[in-house]
Formats: C-alpha cells, sequence, structure tokens
C-alpha cells in the first residue's frame, strides 16, 4: 500500500499538490478503481445504509475509505450500477444483488478528502468505456439521453446537487447525490446559500448581436467610484446554478480574502455551439475583448488592468480561457483552469494537446498567472486523444507553461472527477492567489 503525502488546501483540505510523486498519484488512483462485493446481509446492509443517510463510509487500513454503496430494489429489478468517478467505469459500476434479498451493493476504495457526486442506473446496462469510444458523437448522443431516463438519486441520501449540465431539466429524485468523506474540504461558502445569504447582485442579460447570456455580478456596497477587479467565468449558467460562484465571492469577500469584484458569467451563444465557441476559436475571442467586456465597462466601473483581470472556466471552458489569455494578455493577465480539456487538438491539426503546444512556442510571460486543477480520478480514456488523460493534459500544460516562465501560482490535484460539484470548490481556492 503506497503511503500518500499530502499539502493543506486553503481550506484545510488534502489534495495533490506538486512536490508529491506523480507515479505514487497514479498508484494510488488506480487503487481507487479496485471494487468488490460486501460481505453482509441485505437488511444490515439497508440498515447501515439508512443510519449512514446513504453509502456506508469505512476506514481503509491503508489511507482513506471503504465506501459501500447499496440500493434497495424492486424484486424485478434486474441491473443496478453505479454511476461516480471513484468506479472502473465512471458510466456505471455494476452492484451486486444480495443473495436472499432485493439489496443490491458493491464496495468500492476511495481517496482522502474526496468529495464526488453518484447517482444510480437501474435496470439498464452501463456504456462500457470501449462501447463510448466507438461510438460517433450522434450515437453517443442517443445512449447519452438514453441513459439519463434510468438515473436515480440515492433515496437515502439528503445531499444532492444540481445535475452538472443546466438543460438537464430533472426532478429531485434524478439529481446527483453527493459523497462526502469526513476528511473533505469544508464549505462555508455554502453557508451564504443556506442561510439566505448573497449579499452581492445578480441579474441577467442578453448581450451583443447574438443576444448571448451574461449574467452579471455586483458587490455588495458597489460604488460607482471605485474601480473593481473583473472575474469573467465562461459556462455562465454552470456557475450561476450549478457550481454558484456568486456565493463564493460574496464568502471570499466577506472573509477579507478576496478584494471586492465584479463578474461577468458567460454562456455559450446555445448549447450546440458551445464545442466550437470554447474550443479555439477567435471569432469568440474576439467577442469577448471587443463586446462582451466593452458593453460591461459601459455599465460599471471595471479595471483595465490584466493583473486584476481573471478569465476563468471548466472542462472546454477551461480551456477557453487558457486560449483567451494567449491571444489577449493584454487583457486577461489571471487564469483560472478547472479540468481543463487540454487534450484537445486532433480535430484541428491531427495531434492532440494543440494548446499546450501553442504555448511552447509562446514568448515566456512571467505576468500572467496561472491556477490549474485537475480532479485526482480524472484518467479515464479519451475518445478523440488515445494515450492522453485529462490528469496528464494538465501536468502536461502545468510543466509546459512553467518550462515557458509563466506564473504558475497553483497546480492542484483535488480528490474528486470531472464535475460541477468540485469546480465551485476551485473557484474558492484559486481567486484569493490569483488576485493576491
Amino acid at each position: 500500500m503506497v503511503t500518500f503525502a499530502f499539502a493543506p488546501t486553503a481550506g484545510g483540505a488534502p489534495a495533490y499538490r506538486d512536490g508529491v510523486s506523480e507515479a505514487a498519484r497514479d498508484e494510488g488512483h488506480e487503487a481507487g478503481r479496485r471494487m468488490g462485493a460486501p460481505e453482509r446481509s441485505g437488511d444490515e446492509l439497508l440498515a447501515l445504509a439508512r443510519a449512514a443517510g446513504g453509502p456506508i463510509v469505512e476506514p481503509d487500513p491503508g489511507g482513506g475509505a471503504q465506501v459501500t454503496f447499496v440500493w434497495d430494489g424492486a424484486p424485478e429489478t434486474t441491473a443496478v450500477s453505479v454511476a461516480t468517478w471513484i468506479g472502473p467505469n465512471v458510466f456505471g459500476s455494476p452492484l451486486d444483488r444480495v443473495e436472499g434479498s432485493s439489496v443490491w451493493a458493491v464496495t468500492l476504495p476511495a481517496r482522502p478528502g474526496l468529495r464526488t457526486a453518484y447517482q444510480f442506473l437501474v435496470d439498464h446496462e452501463a456504456l462500457s468505456l470501449d462501447a463510448v469510444a466507438s461510438m460517433a458523437d450522434e450515437e453517443l448522443a442517443a445512449a447519452s439521453a438514453e441513459r439519463v431516463a434510468h438515473l436515480y438519486a440515492d433515496p437515502l441520501n439528503p445531499a444532492t446537487w444540481r445535475p452538472q449540465w443546466w438543460h438537464r431539466d430533472l426532478a429531485a429524485d434524478r439529481f446527483e447525490s453527493v459523497l462526502a468523506l469526513p476528511d473533505a474540504p469544508p464549505r462555508p461558502w455554502l453557508d451564504t446559500i443556506a442561510t439566505g445569504g448573497g449579499r452581492g447582485t445578480v441579474e441577467s442579460h442578453k448581450v451583443g448581436d447574438r443576444g448571448r447570456l451574461v449574467y452579471s455580478y455586483l458587490p455588495a456596497g458597489y460604488d460607482e467610484a471605485t474601480t473593481y477587479p473583473l472575474v469573467v467565468l465562461l459556462d455562465g449558467r454552470l456557475f450561476r446554478h450549478v457550481a454558484p460562484a456568486p456565493a463564493v465571492f460574496d464568502h471570499l469577500i466577506e472573509r477579507g480574502v478576496l478584494p471586492p469584484v465584479v463578474a461577468l458569467l458567460v454562456e455559450a451563444s446555445a448549447p450546440e455551439r458551445r464545442t466550437a465557441e470554447f474550443f479555439a476559436d477567435e471569432a469568440f475571442a474576439e467577442e469577448i475583448v471587443a463586446s462582451v467586456i466593452p458593453w460591461a465597462a459601459a455599465r460599471w466601473s471595471i479595471t483595465t488592468d490584466p493583473s486584476r483581470t481573471v478569465i476563468g472556466g471548466a472542462s472546454a471552458g477551461g480551456f477557453a480561457a487558457s486560449f483567451l489569455a494567449l491571444r489577449h494578455p493584454e487583457r486577461f493577465g489571471r487564469v483560472l483552469s478547472m479540468s481543463g480539456s487540454y487534450w484537445w487538438g486532433a480535430a484541428l491539426d491531427g495531434e492532440p494537446e494543440w494548446l499546450t503546444r501553442q504555448y511552447a512556442e509562446a514568448p515566456a510571460s512571467p505576468a500572467t498567472r496561472f491556477y490549474v486543477d485537475v480532479g485526482c480520478y480524472e484518467t479515464m480514456p479519451i475518445r478523440d486523444a488515445p494515450g492522453v488523460t485529462m490528469v496528464s493534459a494538465n501536468r502536461h500544460f502545468r510543466t509546459v507553461l512553467r518550462a515557458r516562465g509563466f506564473d504558475v501560482v497553483d497546480y492542484v490535484e483535488f480528490a474528486g472527477g470531472h464535475e460541477a460539484v468540485a469546480w465551485a470548490d476551485s473557484v474558492a481556492r484559486a481567486l484569493p492567489p490569483l488576485l493576491a
């Protein structure tokens, strides 16, 4: 068993950072894929899960925890899987029916500090990684839509999270459930939601010829005589409704670890346009710089200083944020990249990791500061980038940035997957050092 070293995050939670052997990290990531069947009766498992309010979490002598997922099925239930990043298949790792009962269960090892979302897939065969890799886009979209109809929240777990992508309009019993180990990072920014807080002001707008949806955030006590730092986050609905950045801003400002900021949460012009706009689209970059930001500057008192301007996003949005900073360093001097899709590139020139190659050839710019993170479980194969994973692509991107002289203020492999339940925490970790 490998012993892992951790450095505390801003919230005191364990997360992998530079200085920890990447070989050790990888061995640990794979350990989190091994699974087994619990040796208890169905009645005992169900009683324990009810008492726990969800998965049964027990210490692992080697570190982390053993997590048992439990589903109480009907007599006619034919198959149950758990869709979780800690399983061997994120699309669904199978549960076993406990002999002589209607209870289904599986035990998976989990990394220290884990917080992740999960759902149960009931009476539907889980997509295999090999099948996903071989599907055309249209076929995968159809299979994913069919799969959604069989996904359920854990009825024993009161902790739920809105599904990651805003357009999945599902009832509460189809939300994602949240698993948090006892040593998962605290989330004090949630208090602003639980107490009806939210001292800043959030409004929605339609901007430019496309009528692009932009949410604006103004801090409490906004004063036109003050020039404010600017935070721009891509995937506006995601950071407004799912990974609620305004609550994070309120909390950090109230604590005094972040200066009051103005923020723009910018949505793709249409859901079907997101991929085209976020992956190296010069027209999109120009629209943000020449249209969206000037529109905001005409309304609010925002800085023109790139060292006080953050561009950020998650997944393809993380890629887009780094692309915008590369194309417009005169406007964006701070980059917040969450699980950035740096594997992308084959669609453009036949080779993965296109943006990393652009940065490898870019002039050194120590004035541009980056925060980069990725979930330590983001190691699944990528259909369009054979041999590359999200973890390996983000490590490579970080290494190239540092080699070229860019300022990487922090690189974190958090205990989680490619999921919105982690990204609000990323915003809370990243903004103070980016704007320090």
